[in-house]
């Protein structure tokens, strides 16, 4: 079997330390927490190519990002990388959730459903957080889709239920990808992606409560539904020799303009980067 074709439709985990403080079994999925989305899409051979496989990789990586969304301030950290998914369709890890099922179909058109996770914001992530509480890490449900439009063309849709400070926050995603023709065996794809969000979601990351606003001095802001961001990226896979390889992706973010103007935003658009040298198996 071809190691590229095993490899593909295998994204990314990370395991953050703030979850620690979570039971045993929400550790351990927090630990399969996707690292950086475009990481999936340079991993797939071709996006006509529906037929799931049985395969996996194991390894560590690098993740530079903003502190929070809309922070003025990045952290980098040191993550280790996991995801397998089976030929039935169950998965561990990837863009789509922590642990879930796809229908194993041939296909273009591919779907189906994911317990994911949401990091959450704690205060003591920035000094611009001081005083607005935690938000903390929520499990979700996630449903996902992607149509394959031609050999390198593929269009994405997802959703994410159960976010925020009472679970109540949710998020639409739609997104399309471009794999970019290359002589040799690096793949690199281009993708773009819009983010909405509910009224839930928009309040709990970006609003500013009067009982915040009289803790920190910031002015009561409470943002309504609807586009939360858009997000211009490519990917890169590169296979090292044998069943290693070197992937990684950076990512472009602008904030909406109801993002835009929260209190708590720094900087209106931001950049995001992973790399990793992972064992295919």
């Amino acid at each position: 079997m071809n190691h590229q074709a095993r490899s593909r439709r295998f994204a990314i985990s990370q395991i953050n330390t703030r979850y620690g403080a979570l039971p045993g079994v929400m550790l351990f999925l927090a630990g399969l927490t996707l690292a950086s989305a475009p990481v999936q899409a340079q991993t797939e051979s071709g996006a006509s190519e529906s037929r799931v496989q049985s395969g996996g990789f194991v390894g560590l990586g690098v993740r530079a990002a903003p502190r929070y969304q809309g922070a003025d301030e990045s952290k980098t950290s040191g993550i280790p990388v996991i995801s397998y998914q089976w030929a039935n369709g169950i998965f561990v890890g990837g863009s789509e959730g922590l642990i879930g099922y796809q229908h194993p179909s041939t296909e273009p058109l591919r779907w189906g459903v994911a317990l994911g996770m949401d990091e959450g914001r704690n205060a003591s992530d920035s000094r611009e957080l001081a005083g607005m509480g935690d938000v903390a890490a929520r499990a979700t449900v996630n449903l996902f889709a992607k149509l394959a439009v031609s050999e390198r063309v593929e269009l994405s849709a997802a959703t994410q239920m159960g976010s925020g400070l009472d679970s109540k926050g949710g998020l639409v995603q739609l997104g399309a990808s471009y794999g970019v023709p290359l002589p040799l065996t690096t793949r690199v794809r281009l993708h773009v992606k819009a983010t909405w969000a509910n009224d839930d979601y928009m309040h709990d990351y970006f609003g500013v409560s009067a009982s915040q606003s009289a803790a920190t001095g910031y002015k009561v802001y409470t943002p309504t539904a609807g586009l939360r961001d858009v997000t211009v990226g490519v990917g890169l896979q590169h296979p090292l020799g044998g069943q290693w390889m070197l992937f990684g992706g950076v990512n472009h973010t602008t904030l909406s303009d109801a993002a835009s103007a929260s209190p708590l935003t720094r900087n209106t658009s931001y950049q995001s980067a992973f790399a990793a040298l992972a064992y295919r198996f």
